[in-house]
């Protein structure tokens, strides 16, 4: 399964690499320039050992009003759809749905890491693909229940993926800016197909009952 999950993001990754690059950048800026714009205006108030606490709020914010399009321009790359840039800005007022479930998943996976480490880290693997749930037109908790349930028997082929992310991001690093940017990208496309993936397999009761 990871194999194909790879290999097939990395397609759509070489295959849509330009719009892709370009939500990356779009949605970057718009988070962090005007995030940044406030700090400085902050530390010029309050000095440099200023909190940031409204360049925070504002980051928040913006990420939220902006993940849907996001998270969907990957989506459509790798079912084989067209994605646009511009399709970052498309779904402004589905901020709330990003704040809620980011809060619930946040708050379920602390009280894990709470518990023991590995009970933590078992429901950050099985919740994570609640981003591209909600880009899929689903609420919050439908979003995290949707994840559970895609991810069961998964654990291990999710985390195999979150480490070879986490490889991917490094050798972006390595190659400083000329790299880290389509590390980036790709590594949203590994974990875009792994959903996609999951999402478009019908139900194992229903692969058992076919002819």
């Amino acid at each position: 399964m990871l194999g194909r999950v790879l290999s097939g993001g990395f397609e759509a990754w070489a295959n849509r690499f330009w719009p892709l690059l370009g939500a990356f950048l779009l949605f970057t800026a718009l988070v962090l320039i005007p995030a940044e714009i406030i700090l400085v205006y902050e530390r010029n108030l309050y000095g440099d050992d200023a909190p940031g606490l409204w360049s925070n709020v504002v980051s928040v914010l913006l990420t939220a009003i902006l993940s849907r399009g996001y998270y969907l321009t990957f989506l459509r790359a790798v079912r084989g759809e067209r994605p646009q840039v511009s399709e970052v800005l498309a779904y402004p007022l589905d901020f709330w749905k990003y704040l809620a479930a980011g809060l619930l998943y946040g708050a379920v996976v602390a009280a894990g890491f709470l518990l023991l480490v590995l009970p933590g880290l078992y429901l950050l693997v099985r919740l994570s693909f609640f981003p591209y749930a909600l880009a899929d037109g689903f609420g919050p908790l439908e979003a995290l229940s949707k994840s559970w349930q895609l991810t069961k028997g998964q654990f291990w082929g999710i985390l195999g993926l979150f480490f070879v992310q986490f490889l991917v991001l490094v050798a972006g690093f390595i190659a400083l800016l000329i790299g880290i940017l389509p590390a980036v990208t790709l590594a949203t496309a590994f974990q875009a197909n792994y959903y996609a993936r999951l999402a478009e397999t019908p139900p194992i009761e229903e692969k058992v009952s076919r002819p």
